[in-house]
């Protein structure tokens, strides 16, 4: 693959998810640079020093630095990575409980009376980060009223791996 620093349309998507979640992209990862993919808009942090030996090279190669989420269609979608780094910034996180943890990393939803803790009171269909007592992050959600629709969650793995 081929890469390239972000450009502004590119940025307003980012800018989207961060008013979504609340928090700055900049300010977690300081002295950065935010590159793109060519084709397939996979978005990736990398350190400057890094992105300079990568243009010297002349040559694609399969990731440079850390995969953040795609953006598809002008919607930024982030990667279960970005999700557990984001996860000390932003209100847009539930707790739940033990049963509902190991539904969910099954692909499950997540019902209302599983919820152990809200940190904010969501709109419909606004995003969130799922999370165990113990504070790990186990995917992204969107709630949907009275459910919590799993988008993504850590036992995709498991489950689409070999």
């Amino acid at each position: 693959m081929k890469f390239r620093l972000l450009n502004e349309d590119e940025w307003n998507v980012l800018k989207e998810f961060e008013k979504e979640f609340n928090i700055s992209l900049k300010k977690i990862f300081r002295n950065k640079l935010f590159v793109v993919s060519t084709g397939r808009k996979e978005i990736f942090v990398v350190d400057k020093f890094l992105y300079e030996i990568y243009k010297k090279l002349n040559r694609e190669v399969y990731c440079l630095g850390l995969y953040i989420g795609e953006i598809k269609k002008n919607f930024f979608l982030l990667s279960l990575e970005l999700a557990s780094i984001i996860e000390p910034f932003t209100k847009n996180k539930i707790i739940v409980n033990e049963k509902a943890e190991q539904l969910f990393l099954y692909g499950k939803d997540i019902f209302e009376n599983s919820i152990l803790k809200s940190f904010k009171k969501f709109k419909y269909g606004e995003r969130c980060l799922v999370l165990n007592k113990h504070h790990e992050t186990l995917g992204i959600g969107k709630y949907m009223g009275k459910v919590i629709k799993n988008l993504m969650d850590r036992g995709w793995y498991l489950r689409k791996g070999g």
